[in-house]
């Protein structure tokens, strides 16, 4: 089983669902807990869309179309008094920090229950994770969390690691570096 994004997210479903169906997992950049991810992702409202629906969206007034969710207080309205000059990159980190603070008990726990996370203790097959440390879409966190979770439980895993790559790991040496390692993590778990 493989993926990446969210097939990783899939994958780490899959592997939960059917323990004994896949001998081996890998995933690229995988959402592995919406709860702990929504307050560090820059596509929070995937977060809510996948998690609680698309009409949390709306209800919440967030916008789906400039990849920036207005979360918390004044949600959907823009601050008249803001300050035109402000960095870009400032009222996304602004944006963010009210995220996990500014859901409600029952999107938090809805966003646990749609997480993989919520059933690692199923997953039973060796699971290879690779990370673009410089990734914003699924920060790299979800895949250290899951590796942890898995190790603790005596679940084989590895973690490779590529901190200045983003969320595609798209770079030439390690796109190939990748490969190498997939295919050997097949070649090593598939084996009969």
């Amino acid at each position: 089983m493989r993926g990446g994004s969210h097939g990783g997210y899939l994958t780490g479903h899959l592997l939960a669902a059917a323990p004994r169906m896949f001998r081996c997992g890998l995933s690229r950049n995988p959402v592995t807990n919406i709860a702990t991810m929504v307050g560090t992702t820059d596509i929070p409202e995937w977060c809510f869309a996948e998690a609680i629906g698309s009409g949390a969206l709306a209800r919440r007034g967030m916008s789906g179309g400039d990849g920036m969710a207005r979360i918390g207080s004044g949600a959907g309205k823009e601050d008249e008094d803001e300050d035109e000059d402000e960095d870009e990159d400032a009222v996304l980190v602004r944006e963010r920090e009210g995220a996990v603070g500014g859901l409600s008990g029952s999107e938090f726990a809805a966003m646990q229950r749609s997480s993989p996370m919520a059933r690692v203790h199923r997953i039973a097959a060796p699971y290879l994770l690779m990370a673009g440390g410089s990734d914003l879409r699924v920060p790299p966190a979800q895949s250290k969390e899951m590796h942890r979770a898995l190790v603790a439980r005596g679940v084989p895993s590895r973690l490779l690691w590529y901190p200045d790559d983003t969320h595609s790991l798209a770079g030439c040496c390690t796109y190939a570096e990748t490969c190498v390692h997939a295919g050997a993590w097949l070649d090593h778990w598939l084996k009969e």
